[in-house]
């Protein structure tokens, strides 16, 4: 086990605070991401009930963080904000206010601060959703807890 992985599972001090919630904590908080999706934003997966627009926040991968000193000893945790809608239109615009809503964001949970970047990964692509077709933009972004 890399020596900064915790054993609760999580990358702060409180087991209930990982990447994917400070992402959908910070994406619940955005007046422009609620004004399109409403409440309807998910960690892990959404509700088969939910219709678009709708987000869905997924941890992808984790690796320790480097700056130009070597190792940080912090984990960098790798998110994908899926953003869906009926339109591409719509994909587009909820995508737009996701990234405006985490762009350099942080959060603040007891002494642990957790940074938000953009990471390198964006698309917009359509979804057959039985039988209608839905358009889902995907946005990468990296968090670290320091």
């Amino acid at each position: 086990m890399p020596r900064w992985r915790r054993a609760t599972g999580s990358c702060g001090g409180d087991p209930m605070t990982t990447p994917v919630t400070v992402v959908v904590t910070l994406l619940r908080a955005a007046p422009d991401v609620a004004e399109i999706a409403g409440t309807r934003i998910y960690a892990g997966a959404a509700p088969q009930t939910s219709a678009p627009p709708d987000l869905v926040v997924v941890r992808t991968g984790e690796a320790e963080a480097y700056d130009l000193d070597g190792a940080t000893g912090a984990p960098e945790t790798k998110v994908v904000v899926a953003c869906r809608a009926a339109t591409y239109a719509d994909a587009d615009r909820l995508s737009r206010a996701a990234v405006a809503a985490l762009k350099d964001g942080v959060h603040v949970q007891g002494a642990r601060h957790w940074t938000v970047t953009r990471d390198l990964v964006s698309d917009i692509s359509p979804v057959d959703d039985a039988g209608s077709r839905t358009w889902v933009a995907m946005e990468g972004f990296e968090v670290i807890a320091e």
